[in-house]
């Protein structure tokens, strides 16, 4: 926690200094209330009591702090975060508990930035300063009434949060320090005094100011703030951060962007499906494509009209081993159906799907590698929101509550290699259409791919990873015409999508056979682009993960492939090939079968894994015996023998990894340094 004096003198009290100091300020919590308000939106979604549990508080009165019983609560927040918050014992049930209401709605209503890397709040009595810094946030009670009686508690929130998510990762940056050196003076007398701990969040709550609630403030404080920081500003504006739930016309850090436009409409029609409102609704598209509607809403009804059994729809799908499409799909569960009407709430996604008549019959938009196995025709998500979001938001994830707002804004596509293309260079069309409407693909184990609709993407994991690979290699070339571009946002919007799903159930794409591939890279790009750590180390069971490993194999080799980690078969790479006949058991699970699953899967794990090294993610993916195996399968003749990724293969394989170093390095600095 920073070592913030309870009180400051009465000038520093009143936001200014003596006319000798040149900061225009003492401390800028209290240069102008109200900057948030209590009718401003808050990302708060609740608290849950969790017990009590002896926890270390730090407490600013003396003799007070240390070992203490503390009551629990979880905070959850609608964007999918949340904080473990610690209420002092001085408190009873009751009152902790309305504690942890206040001050949590509270932090709500703070930038999903400023919130990032906030695990816990602790809350104690007193009238002693709040603190900010390490993982959380200290907060007096006493304190906070005072700040509360003074507009500014929020504000105050804003400060310490600032140093909790901010300080460590750009108070020392060189940008940050050479805009401090560029400015005519710092914003604050409190600031100057402590640069290095204080000039952050200082600087950042007039910056918020200035740049998301310029109705609030004087002109004369903006231009302030323009003329002692101009070069600050610029710095946090490159950092395009994460604004939700702040009421903005941009979706990152800088000068608003253009919101969405929004029509009224009593229905909506995509892919055949419609969805038809009580009245009319404000509703309009995502960036790539999928629609939203400000709610809440009341859906009177979706067609194709749902049936027994077919047709399903359902809000915010859980991942796992249930779904409620349809009853020829495995795990069905009608109870997760929506029946209709239904009042769609803000921060919903309804999807809705339409089921074919007969298994095996293609429609005239079944998209390729498609083995029809399954009896969805199509699926369309419906996501309902607060307001219309910006005009290049990405669509929030359909699975489950994890629902953080992101924009194309954000992307830092400064970082990308920029690469040369090879002489063959696929169409991009039908990767646009691959990748057109959403994945459907939260279902656990090889019954997943009967849920993958006909016309939404391939049923089988190879298909679906030899897309994976290619466009993952085909974002990271030069183009300068941004023909790729919306390629690229369709498969960030993957990337969500499919970090979303780990977000509601971790342990889904295991390792069997070919079934379960090319989950893992999207998130891990869409991470990078984003500069989200969660995906960028993301937490789950995937397929290449748990098909390789190192061991001692029949010929010497060290990074092996196994089909299934516990299947009769794996491992086979560890016997006689002469034994594979028989290694396995009797129902032809052997190792002819395991080798035979080997090469299936070999020839598409290669441009994802060379799209990894190319970026410097192979620590992020945290997993290093699936790039050594890759690299033995193409040492040893593996495929692809020919076409694009053989080529960039062939051409950047050699220097990949110093390649990636570079998009680290640029990954640390703020957008435009390049």
């Amino acid at each position: 926690m920073t070592k913030r004096t309870a009180c400051l003198c009465a000038a520093v009290a009143l936001g200014v200094v003596c006319a000798e100091a040149k900061p225009p300020f003492g401390g800028t919590i209290f240069v102008e209330g109200k900057i948030i308000t209590d009718d401003d939106p808050t990302a708060f979604a609740g608290v849950k009591p969790a017990g009590r549990g002896e926890r270390v508080m730090f407490d600013r009165r003396p003799g007070k702090g240390g070992r203490v019983n503390a009551h629990l609560f979880t905070a959850t927040f609608d964007d999918g975060r949340t904080v473990e918050v610690q209420v002092n014992p001085e408190f009873d049930a009751k009152e902790a508990l309305a504690q942890a209401t206040k001050y949590m709605r509270a932090v709500g209503q703070l930038p999903a930035a400023l919130r990032k890397h906030i695990e816990i709040v602790a809350i104690h009595k007193g009238k002693k300063g709040f603190g900010g810094g390490g993982k959380g946030l200290m907060i007096h009670t006493g304190m906070g009434e005072s700040y509360i009686r003074s507009g500014i508690l929020a504000e105050t929130l804003c400060h310490e949060a600032s140093h909790t998510s901010l300080d460590r990762y750009h108070a020392r940056a060189k940008g940050w320090l050479a805009a401090q050196k560029k400015d005519p003076e710092f914003i604050s007398a409190y600031a100057k005094k402590n640069p290095l701990r204080e000039d952050i969040a200082e600087s950042y709550l007039l910056y918020f100011a200035l740049r998301y609630k310029p109705d609030r403030i004087s002109e004369k404080l903006k231009a302030t703030i323009k003329r002692t920081m101009p070069n600050r500003v610029a710095y946090f504006d490159s950092l395009k951060l994460a604004m939700h739930p702040v009421k903005v016309r941009g979706a990152g850090s800088g000068p608003a962007a253009k919101a969405a436009l929004a029509k009224p409409r009593r229905s909506i029609t995509q892919y055949g499906i419609t969805w038809t409102f009580a009245a009319a609704a404000p509703c309009g598209r995502f960036v790539t494509g999928d629609w939203w509607v400000v709610g809440p809403v009341t859906v009177t009804s979706v067609t194709p009209v749902p049936g027994p059994g077919r047709h399903g729809s359902v809000v915010n799908p859980p991942a796992g081993t249930t779904q409620g499409y349809d009853d020829r799909i495995s795990g069905f569960d009608a109870s997760l159906r929506a029946a209709f009407p239904l009042g769609l709430k803000r921060g919903q996604s309804l999807v809705s799907t339409a089921s074919v008549e007969t298994i095996g019959q293609r429609t005239p938009d079944t998209v390729r590698r498609q083995y029809c196995r399954g009896p969805l025709r199509t699926a369309v998500v419906l996501t309902c929101l607060g307001g219309p979001p910006a005009a290049d938001a990405f669509r929030p994830a359909y699975v489950g509550t994890w629902k953080e707002p992101f924009a194309a804004s954000q992307l830092r596509l400064d970082v990308l290699p920029r690469l040369k293309a090879p002489k063959t260079v696929p169409a991009i069309a039908p990767y646009m259409r691959d990748l057109e409407r959403i994945w459907l693909d939260h279902m656990r184990q090889w019954v997943n791919r009967k849920m993958h609709p006909l016309e939404n993407m391939p049923d089988y994991g190879r298909e679906i990873t030899h897309i994976v690979s290619d466009v993952g290699l085909l974002v990271l070339l030069a183009d300068p015409q941004k023909q790729r571009r919306d390629l690229l946002l369709r498969y960030v919007q993957k990337g969500i999508d499919t970090y979303g799903v780990t977000r509601s159930h971790a342990d889904l794409w295991i390792g069997n056979g070919g079934h379960n591939s090319g989950r893992k890279w999207p998130v891990l790009f869409a991470g990078l682009m984003l500069n989200h750590d969660g995906m960028m180390r993301v937490k789950a069971t995937f397929q290449e993960d748990q098909q390789t490993y190192y061991g001692k194999g029949y010929a010497g080799q060290k990074a092996l492939w196994t089909i299934a980690p516990n299947n009769p078969n794996g491992r086979h790479e560890e016997v006689d090939p002469k034994t594979w006949k028989t290694f396995g058991d009797a129902r032809g699970n052997n190792g002819l079968k395991a080798e035979g699953y080997r090469k299936l899967n070999g020839p598409t794990w290669v441009g994802q894994a060379l799209a990894a090294r190319l970026t410097g993610m192979v620590a992020c993916w945290g997993h290093r015996a699936y790039f050594d195996y890759v690299d033995r399968w193409m040492a040893e003749g593996g495929g692809p023998k020919k076409g694009f990724v053989r080529e960039m293969w062939d051409t950047y394989r050699r220097g990949a990894d110093a390649v990636g170093a570079k998009v680290q390095a640029r990954r640390k600095q703020p957008p435009g340094a390049r």
